[in-house]
Parts: structure tokens; C-alpha cells; sequence
């Protein structure tokens, strides 16, 4: 019974974190979106994306640059 729980709880903790990366994703989507709408740079998508979600900034570089 306890595994059962365990393996429960287990999966609620993974389908939490896979919506919130595909939240991320969604919004940096919007911010690469949104610089290249007002003739912005990688650089200041970066800036933002490190600003707005504690990235580091070589994460936040590859995140950009997946959807620059």
C-alpha cells in the first residue's frame, strides 16, 4: 500500500514539473516572439528570460537560441 502511495505521489510530483516546463516553455516562446517583433536581439531575449525566470545565463542562451 505504501509504494502505491509513493509511486502516486511520485507521478503527480513528475506531471507537475513536465506542465510548469511547458509553461516555461510557452513563455519564453513569447519572449523570443516579442524581441524579434521589436527588432530585439538573442541578447536582450537572454536578459529577459534570466530576469523573468532565474535562469542562468547560459541556460537561458540555450533556451532562446531552441526557439530563436
Amino acid at each position: 500500500m505504501l509504494e502505491t502511495l509513493y509511486d502516486e505521489e511520485q507521478i503527480m510530483k513528475n506531471h507537475d514539473a513536465a506542465i510548469r516546463r511547458e509553461e516555461q516553455g510557452r513563455g519564453i516562446d513569447s519572449v523570443v516572439d516579442i524581441c524579434k517583433k521589436m527588432h530585439g536581439s538573442i541578447v536582450d531575449a537572454v536578459e529577459t528570460v534570466v530576469s523573468k525566470y532565474g535562469y542562468t545565463e547560459a541556460e537561458a542562451e540555450t533556451l532562446v537560441k531552441k526557439y530563436w
